[in-house]
């Protein structure tokens, strides 16, 4: 899930899987087909990363509003390092 995109060639994202976690820090996709993915998955949002844009290869979907909220929630809520 791409979390950000400053415009300067790299993004934030934290990954996707279709390996279900149910931790705090997991948010499950309740509408995965609609969002355009394939199986049942989890956002693993501790799972930050950042990435050079040119890496992605597909967007595969969207994800609904109130899914990017739990995910935002729990950002916040990441202890700072």
């Amino acid at each position: 899930m791409i979390i950000n995109d400053f415009d300067d060639g790299d993004i934030i994202v934290c990954r996707i899987t279709s390996q279900i976690y149910k931790t705090r820090n997991d948010v499950y996709i309740d509408d995965w087909e609609k969002s355009g993915l394939k199986l049942p998955s989890v956002i693993r949002v501790h799972k930050i990363a950042a990435l050079e844009k040119d890496m992605v290869e597909i967007i595969m979907g969207q994800i609904g509003h109130p899914v990017k909220e739990k995910v935002r929630t729990i950002i916040s809520k990441l202890p700072d390092l």
